[in-house]
Parts: C-alpha cells; structure tokens; sequence
C-alpha cells in the first residue's frame, strides 16, 4: 500500500518500504470520465499526483461501496466562464483545454493571483459555446485576440492566451485586468484570505503533521479548509460564517496551559492546532472584519430610508428624495453625485420596482418621475461630477427642502396603500443595494455653497 505521509504501523503491516519517482509517462488507455474527475478534485485539494491518481483508480468502479464521507469545499454558484478559439492537439487528446505548458502558465498567472483553483473555472471553446450557453457566468473572460474579436460585447474582460504569457515582463501586464476579475468576484461575495491567514493555516497543517495520529487536532473539515486557506484559495460568505462561528466557540480552548504555553509538556495541543488551521488569529480578524462588512451592508439595505417629503392627493402620487450628495447616511457613507446619478439611471433601465417594507414587491406601486435635481449650471454639474468645489441650489419641497444632484422619485399607490400613507403607517422611503465602500481623507468632501430658494 502506498502510503502518504508520515508512515504509521496498521493491522496487517509487515514491512515498509521508500520509493523515489523517477520519471511519469502518460498512459495511452482510455479512463473514465469519473476517474478524471475524482483525478483531478484530489489533485486541486492536495497538489499530490500519486494521491491523485491512488484514490481515483480506487475508487472508480466501486458503485456498490457506501458513499464516502463528503468534505466540505468551497463552491460559487456564478463562475468565471473562460473562452479560448480552439483547442490545441494536445487539448484535444486528454479531452481538457489548456493541458501542458499553457494550463500550468494559466493556473501561475491567471487563477493563483485571484484565489482560485481550476476547479473554480469553466473552460470552453468557441465550438462549445451552444452547449453552456443556459449558463449565467459571473463574467465571461477570453483568451487571446481571435475569442475576444468573435464575441465582441458579450466579453467582460479580455487577456491573453497563456502560451503568450513566456515572461514575468507579459505576467506583470496581467494586474489591472486581473484586478477586474479581482473586483468582480469581490462583488459575487467571495473573500480572498491575506498572507497572515495563510501563513497561519501552513503552521496550522505543519502543527498538526508533527503529532501522532492519536494526538492530532482538527477534523478533516478543519484541515481542508487549512489547505484552501494556506493556498490562498477565496472563501465564500457562508464559509466566512462558518470561521467567525469557530473561533467564538472555541477561543475559550486557548486558555489551556497545552494549547497557550510552548513550554508545556503537551503543546501543541489539539485546540491550538484547530485553531491554526482555521487561520490562527489573523483567520479571526480577517473573518470578523468581513463579517462587519456583511453586516454594514445587510443594515444598510434596511436602514437607508427616507422620508416622503411631500403627497399628491389627487392623484396618490408621493414624492421622496431617495439620494442626496449633501448628506450622511445613518452609517456616516457619502454618495457623491456622480454615483447617485449613475444609480438613478440604472434603477431606471433594469428595474423599476418598488418593494414593500424589504419584503417582496408593493403591489400596483408605479415609478411614474425620477429626476436628479438640477444645478445652477452647467459648470457646477461638472465641477460636482467630478468632485470639485461647486454651488447648489437648497430648494423648498414639501415640508423640507431639496438640493441640486439628489435623486427623486415619484410613485403612484394603489388605494390601500394609498390609505396606509394617509395614516402614517407608510412614512418613507428606503433604498437597498450593494456597494463598495472607501474610506475618505480630510478634505475630500468638495465644499459647496448653497443658494437657497423656494
């Protein structure tokens, strides 16, 4: 039996023996589609190819076994769609785009720097597109000019073919567009982990290696987040869930002399050696900061209301201002008017719709205005787009006031909800979407001068 690791006496062992691998050849038979599979999904968790290649020989076949226990892995619903032209000649032969020298550049170059495995991916050719085209990629990415000029509007971000990719001059050209990639996957709610966290989940796996079987922490849940972790491999909301929840349950173990004193006979004990795995103390600060985030952002979309400034009762229109560029929210975020113009153009174009109490849509509620108030001219738009010093108008709406680049809405109520307005129990509108935050500097907020008027 070939075994992995540290080598461990079992029932039925007589002797042991170490081997060196001295060279691979690719066997011209044909394997199953299950084999590849099982292949590679070991390979991506364990870089081990004789692993690799030992678990799906054994497993193949076995239809009649009991289902082995799953580990849990990390999984996006939208994935990144790659497209290449064509296959190569080798492609073609294993059945898999971007084999040998291209596939490795396209792991080392492309999928490495964003946190991701080639299990992550999906990967086609122009020939393929009919069969994925009921997929809704997070983004469709090609590789190489000829892809990129054939689909034309349908890509979101376009690079080179890894083959092109020969030099660390052409891989540092890769940032800014591997920044997009960055971003978009950002937005799908996928975290990839800093260095801290994944130099503590290494120590994490070496901690635990230099323990005997009988004193190793961790589950293999545990261990197979510490290798996601350690590769630098995203991790998606749930599993950010799932961090924040571990370290709270068991930061109490640290009190253990065998698992916060080195010089303890029995450190590192199993506690400690959990903790590692899931990223260590910076695996905890990494996780509650985002957790943070998430919880700013679900607050948000409940809590960015404003007020109805004004009703037309004749014909059940109310009117609010849904965006101002004047003003803090309640969770002190500042909107500036070029991205206040930008939303109110895209609520416009793709949606429309009025939900009720962030629960479900309000039934017969129509959008019939939205408009961004108006500046006292045309340089003071610009000067405001771009962040600069600049007037406004301070107008009177209602019982409040209105200024130049806030967003406003007008929806017409169906008569029961049209009743609930006249009562009170509807008093406001609320905003909810999702957004990147950045921090601002002293003084990069323009300074503007009202000019009020009625």
């Amino acid at each position: 039996m070939l075994m992995v690791g540290d080598y461990a006496p079992h029932d039925g062992a007589s002797e042991s023996y170490e081997f060196q691998l001295m060279e691979e050849h690719e066997e011209n038979i044909e394997k199953p589609a299950e084999w590849d599979r099982i292949y590679e999904a070991i390979l991506e968790r364990t870089g081990n190819k004789e692993l690799a290649a030992a678990t799906a020989t054994a497993r193949v076949g076995k239809e009649d076994d009991e289902p082995e226990e799953q580990i849990e892995t990390e999984k996006v619903e939208k994935r990144l769609l790659f497209v290449v032209s064509t296959p190569s000649d080798l492609d073609i032969a294993r059945r898999r785009h971007l084999c040998g020298p291209s596939g490795e550049r396209f792991a080392k170059s492309y999928l490495e720097p964003l946190g991701l495995g080639r299990s992550d991916v999906d990967v086609v050719d122009l020939g393929e597109l009919d069969e994925v085209k009921d997929l809704e990629p997070l983004a469709v990415v090609t590789l190489g000019k000829t892809a990129k000029e054939l689909l034309g509007d349908v890509v979101d971000v376009s690079l080179p073919h890894p083959a092109a990719i020969k030099t660390d001059r052409a891989r540092d050209g890769l940032g800014r567009r591997l920044a997009e990639l960055g971003a978009i996957l950002e937005k799908a709610d996928s975290f990839l982990p800093p260095k801290g966290v994944q130099e503590q989940a290494e120590i994490g796996l070496r901690m635990r290696e230099s323990q005997p079987p009988s004193k190793r922490g961790g589950t293999e849940v545990g261990v197979a987040r510490a290798r996601d972790l350690a590769n630098g491999r995203r991790v998606s909301e749930d599993t950010i869930r799932r961090m924040a929840s571990f370290f709270a349950r068991h930061e109490v173990d640290l009190d253990s002399p065998q698992n916060s004193d080195p010089n303890h006979p029995d450190y590192p004990g199993r506690g400690i050696q959990a903790w590692k795995l899931w990223g260590g103390d910076e695996g905890k600060r990494f996780a509650e900061k985002v957790m943070r985030q998430l919880e700013a952002k679900e607050e948000a979309e409940k809590s960015r209301a404003v007020g109805i400034y004004k009703a037309d009762d004749e014909k059940r229109i109310v009117y609010g201002v849904v965006l101002d560029p004047t003003e803090l929210d309640a969770h002190d975020d500042f909107l500036s008017p070029a991205v206040i113009e930008e939303t109110a153009h895209d609520f416009l174009e793709s949606s429309r719709t009025i939900g009720l109490d962030h629960n479900g849509n309000a039934e017969g509620a129509t959008v019939v205005e939205s408009y961004i108030e108006r500046y006292p001219s045309e340089e003071d738009y610009r000067l405001a787009i771009d962040g600069k010093p600049h007037r406004s108008f301070r107008t009177r709406f209602g019982e409040d006031f209105v200024t130049s680049g806030s967003w406003v809405l007008g929806v017409r109520l169906p008569p029961e909800l049209w009743s609930k307005v006249k009562n009170g129990e509807l008093n406001a509108f609320s905003i909810g979407g999702v957004g990147t935050r950045e921090d601002l500097g002293a003084g990069e907020m323009p300074t503007i001068e009202f000019i009020e008027r009625d």
